[in-house]
């Protein structure tokens, strides 16, 4: 067996280079393009209220008044709160998908076994939020 390939082989990997090159140009400017396409349509509907004191116009004044680092902050904390009533959701799933199964297993070992009243999400029962 020779390590030396032959020209086909290298034929072969030089058109799957160009076809691989290739594709990340057209995915590069597909990305770009569309940024283009994005920026060209909103620059057209910002042309539209030109002149007119809108309700739009106002509320791009009070954004163009925000600074950067505020503009950081809101983002940041916008993203903590969805972030955490997302986690919050997914975990009272999971609690009531395995409720149904801890209470059997408790069951099985010990029959009496009183309830602690909390909902089979997890959260406290709502006759006992009221005291």
């Amino acid at each position: 067996m020779t390590k030396r390939k032959n020209r086909s082989e290298l034929d072969f990997q030089l058109r799957a280079r160009k076809v691989d090159r290739f594709a990340a140009v057209a995915e590069t400017l597909i990305k770009f393009g569309t940024f283009c396409v994005v920026a060209y349509f909103f620059t057209g509907a910002l042309k539209a209220y030109a002149g007119e004191v809108t309700f739009a116009q106002v509320g791009i004044t009070l954004l163009g008044d925000l600074k950067v680092n505020e503009w950081v902050a809101y983002l940041l904390a916008g993203g903590a709160v969805t972030y955490g009533l997302r986690q919050r959701k997914l975990r009272r799933d999971k609690t009531e998908e395995l409720a149904g199964r801890l209470k059997q297993l408790e069951g099985r070992f010990d029959p009496r076994r009183s309830s602690s009243r909390l909902t089979p999400r997890g959260t406290t029962h709502p006759e006992d939020s009221r005291r």
